[in-house]
């Protein structure tokens, strides 16, 4: 099974030692991540007032 998670290398384990595109995988999942959260946490208020 763990042969078939390299293979894929979608998500790398944090015990696994990631593939060539592991890192890059885990950056843009990052920078997407923050990119969502990132105007909530920046301006409460204003997500506040889009939500209602």
């Amino acid at each position: 099974m763990g042969r078939h998670r390299r293979e894929d290398s979608t998500g790398p384990e944090p015990g696994e030692d990631p593939p060539a595109p592991g890192p890059t995988d885990q950056g843009g999942k990052g920078g997407m991540a923050t990119r969502e959260v990132a105007p909530e946490i920046a301006e409460p208020s204003r997500s506040q007032e889009e939500r209602t």
